[in-house]
């Protein structure tokens, strides 16, 4: 039993040291960290595809992963003197999610979640899921002053929604004190009257 603890420990220490063995590759780049995440049956042919991008690629990428759960990693090594490996590192990224989408997978297993992937999440969940994902970010901040820009756009709502706007598919309560507090309740599913 300890030597297996031993060679787990051991293992995981290689894996840890991924990141920082691959800047080894291209001494004064910086590293772009990326990932998808698979179905188990999509993920031999979603890494052969990607290793074909990284095969004509001008910029170098190892690949990293804890592929028990169809998720994997590229570290996109970017030369920051030149303009044109940032250009590529966007365009390897974009394949790479792209292509694990048309697997029915997801654009992330952890990395980007809040910016860097938000452009990818409508063809990804659809636009009904980010518009209540919306409404229950207004619904807890009308202000838009946590994280603002992160995750989802707001951009097409109003700073300070009516509560018409916040009904529909969630019930949203609001009451603001004397003190300027908001308390929020959201009731999902909304109670639907009986006929």
């Amino acid at each position: 039993m300890h030597q297996k603890k031993k060679e787990r420990e051991r293992l995981f220490s290689v894996r840890k040291s991924a990141l920082f063995a691959s800047t080894a590759l291209q001494p004064g780049s910086t590293v772009w960290t990326t990932d998808v995440c698979v179905p188990v049956s999509k993920l031999a042919q979603c890494i052969s595809e990607t290793k074909q991008d990284l095969s004509t690629s001008s910029v170098l990428a190892p690949l990293v992963g804890h592929v028990g759960d169809g998720n994997f990693h590229l570290f996109i090594l970017i030369d920051p003197k030149d303009p044109l490996s940032l250009e590529e590192a966007k365009r390897i990224n974009s394949r790479l999610i792209l292509r694990a989408l048309e697997m029915d997978g997801t654009s992330t297993g952890e990395h980007g979640v809040g910016i860097g992937k938000k452009e990818y999440l409508e063809k990804e969940l659809g636009i009904e899921a980010l518009n209540l994902m919306r409404k229950i970010k207004v619904a807890i901040d009308p202000l838009n002053i946590m994280n603002p820009g992160k995750k989802i756009s707001l951009d097409n709502y109003q700073s300070k929604p009516t509560q018409q706007q916040l009904q529909g598919d969630i019930q949203v309560n609001t009451n603001t004190d004397n003190n300027g507090c908001v308390s929020i309740s959201i009731i999902w599913p909304p109670k639907r009257a009986k006929l």
